[in-house]
């Protein structure tokens, strides 16, 4: 893994998400040891919750009772992941939980850290229609899924103006091929034989997707990371670490054709339903 992380950074990799693995600090102390020497060009997103800030604080302590305490757990927490990074540090924190804490709270966690410049927040977002996305504290950037299976974000006329970080741009394995080559113990415990209708019931909408594929200009992950870029409101396309035989096909992503406008008109018209999202980390790509 750490080999692969040293070449996804000398291909021009700089953003790098610790905070969707499935164990952040371990996470954070791969990326220390990939990257020993301070790279300043690094970004590195962690995500923070409410909630794991009440997990956060001392044993036996329920709920957070005042903004100071709130303040003084989230610096302690980015302090923690601050220094499982070194010589690397936060620079994007995400946060988890709908809009923003106040600006005060942000500015007071920036001075309890002693750090600048100051840190990025991220919003993330909800992408059900019923949510307003619409914000009274704004963000420096913004989250949420984009992906050829997912298009939501490329259609609401309430989306947030900042950058937009894309998430779920593989729909989780289901464009890459990915899905496939999972293990079968990671469905969970009592999980029965995958069922042909099941895979067919999976596929289906990806399979609608061989338009964009047919001339093989492009393969279909490369297919997903152009249109998940295609939108200048884009900033990064987050992916998880494509394994050593696929990154030649990821990095290659930008040497292909990108979407055309009509092909992108033709993939929002068909709007197929969503994909789950998915929670693992990785690096980004644009």
């Amino acid at each position: 893994m750490v080999e692969r992380m040293r070449r996804a950074r000398s291909d021009g990799v700089t953003l790098w998400d610790v905070g969707a693995s499935d164990n952040p600090p371990a996470a954070e102390r791969l990326l220390a040891l990939a990257f020993p020497s301070l790279d300043t060009a690094l970004t590195v997103v962690v995500r923070r919750t409410m909630e794991n800030l009440v997990r956060f604080g001392s044993e036996g302590t329920v709920g957070l009772r005042a903004e100071d305490e709130v303040s003084s757990r989230l610096a302690t927490s980015l302090r923690e992941s601050n220094r499982r990074l070194a010589p690397q540090s936060v620079t994007v924190v995400e946060w988890g939980d709908g809009p923003l804490p106040p600006a005060e709270l942000r500015d007071r966690v920036v001075t309890d850290l002693g750090r600048a410049p100051p840190l990025s927040w991220c919003r993330q977002l909800d992408p059900s229609p019923t949510v307003p996305a619409s914000n009274d504290v704004p963000a420096d950037l913004y989250s949420g899924q984009l992906s050829l299976l997912d298009t939501r974000w490329a259609v609401r006329p309430d989306r947030p103006l900042g950058p937009f970080l894309a998430r779920n741009v593989w729909a989780d394995g289901l464009l890459d091929g990915s899905r496939l080559d999972a293990n079968p113990a990671e469905r969970g415990p009592g999980a029965g034989p995958v069922r042909f209708r099941d895979i067919e019931s999976a596929y289906a909408p990806v399979l609608r997707l061989e338009r964009l594929t047919h001339d093989r200009r492009r393969t279909l992950r490369q297919s997903a990371l152009r249109f998940a870029t295609y939108w200048p409101w884009v900033a990064s396309a987050i992916v998880p670490l494509p394994p050593v035989d696929r990154w030649e096909e990821t990095r290659e992503a930008w040497t292909r054709p990108g979407l055309t406008p009509a092909e992108v008109e033709w993939v929002l018209a068909a709007r197929p339903p969503p994909a789950p999202e998915s929670g693992r980390a990785g690096p980004a790509l644009k």
